[in-house]
Order: structure tokens, then sequence, then C-alpha cells
């Protein structure tokens, strides 16, 4: 499936993050997360915590 088309259900008032680049995060750090291959983040299953995709 085509990540664009990926649709979240979040709690109201709540906004699914779709890049690290919106997360406000340090750059050093951000520069760290794209050298390690990750290209955006995963959505989490909230009753877990644990990533959806696994």
């Amino acid at each position: 499936m085509d990540d664009e088309n990926l649709v979240f259900e979040t709690s109201p008032g709540v906004e699914a993050i779709t890049s690290f680049d919106e997360m406000g995060i340090l750059d050093d750090l951000l520069r760290g997360i794209y050298a390690y291959g990750f290209e955006k983040p995963s959505p989490r299953d909230p009753a877990t915590g644990r990533d959806s995709h696994h």
C-alpha cells in the first residue's frame, strides 16, 4: 500500500505527525535519524505503545 493513501484515526484535537521534520527536533538529531536510514515516523498503537507496522 502506498503510504500517501494511509488514513490514521486520532483522538479529537490530535493530529498525526507524518514526518520527522514536523517534530521540531534539533538538526543534529534529525541528521542522525536520517543517517540511520529512517525516512518517517511509524504510527503507534495507543493501546500498546508499540509500532503498528510490526
